[in-house]
């Protein structure tokens, strides 16, 4: 395991430093959320219209919504993570998972 030292620098620019976002033409992220109880359908329909949801699906277990999000840059993706989608009424939790790899088309 490695530990990337951060002295001030963003998310994009760390990202860079690491050689990954060359490779990179759109940032994706599973987010799994978590709702008030009851509130699933009516989140489900307001983060549907958020700008990069691709896909939205209701779940069972630990948490409420599935999400898959792609955005243009890493800055990007946590605007519409922090600013939008948390920023929801009903919305009591977030956990974004960052994909880093995805299968080839060939």
């Amino acid at each position: 395991m490695w530990v990337y030292e951060c002295n001030n620098a963003s998310l994009s620019d760390m990202f860079v430093e690491i050689g990954i976002k060359e490779d990179l033409k759109v940032i994706s992220a599973v987010v799994l959320v978590n709702t008030d109880i009851g509130a699933e359908d009516k989140i489900l329909d307001s983060v549907r219209s958020l700008e990069g949801v691709k896909e939205a699906h209701v779940l069972t277990g630990l948490y409420d919504l599935l999400l898959k999000v792609t955005a243009s840059s890493i800055e990007k993706l946590k605007e519409i993570i922090k600013f939008q989608l948390r920023q929801l009424a009903g919305v009591t939790s977030v956990l974004t998972l960052m994909i880093i790899e995805a299968p080839s088309n060939s």
